[in-house]
Parts: structure tokens; C-alpha cells; sequence
């Protein structure tokens, strides 16, 4: 959340940000948002008087996850290469890949 005094700032400030992000697994929206805030003087007010009050222009960033490109990319991280010498039958057993990964972790 980033607060600005002008909505021309706030669109300036999201588009420079949306510019600068390279989001692989993220799809972020903004949504801009108009805020009546009270100034607050020091002291007593007098009994008549009506507070004065900003405008502020919030911008909220909303996340959202892409599973599917998060899924891909830990299945794509999570393999490695497992270099044996057993021969392709051992102990009367094939040994496919899955089999000699068997042997590996135990």
C-alpha cells in the first residue's frame, strides 16, 4: 500500500512499477482508492468549525499466484541426474530408473 496526495502520482506510480517487474509466477493488479482523511489542527477547535480534510490516493497491489507455472518450475527444479554402473539386470531385477532411484534412497 502506497499512499500519494495527487491520483496523476498514483497512476504515475503504478505504471513505473508495473514497468519495472519481471513476475514470473505472480500476476499483480492495482487498484487505486480515493481516502477522505481529517486534518487534525492542535488544540481546541471552535465550536463551529468544520475539520478540514486531504484527499489521499491509495494504491493497493493485489497478488495472485499462477499454480500452474509454480507447479511447472518445481517439477522442472526438482530433477537431477542419477549416473550408475549396475548393469540392466541385477540380482535377477530389471533396473529401470525407477528401480535403481529405489536403490539409491533406500
Amino acid at each position: 500500500m502506497k499512499v500519494m496526495h495527487c491520483l496523476k502520482d498514483a497512476e504515475a506510480a503504478w505504471d513505473t512499477w508495473v514497468e519495472n517487474q519481471k513476475l514470473r509466477f505472480h500476476h499483480v493488479s492495482g487498484l487505486i482508492t480515493e481516502q477522505e482523511v481529517v486534518r487534525k489542527e492542535r488544540g481546541r477547535p471552535k465550536q463551529d468549525a468544520q475539520p478540514e480534510t486531504d484527499t489521499l490516493y491509495v494504491l493497493n497491489l493485489i497478488y495472485t499466484e499462477e499454480e500452474a507455472l509454480v507447479q511447472q518450475a518445481r517439477r522442472k527444479a526438482s530433477r537431477f541426474v542419477l549416473a550408475t554402473t549396475l548393469p540392466k539386470e541385477w540380482h535377477n531385477e530389471l533396473m529401470d530408473g525407477t528401480a535403481v532411484l529405489g536403490l539409491y534412497k533406500g
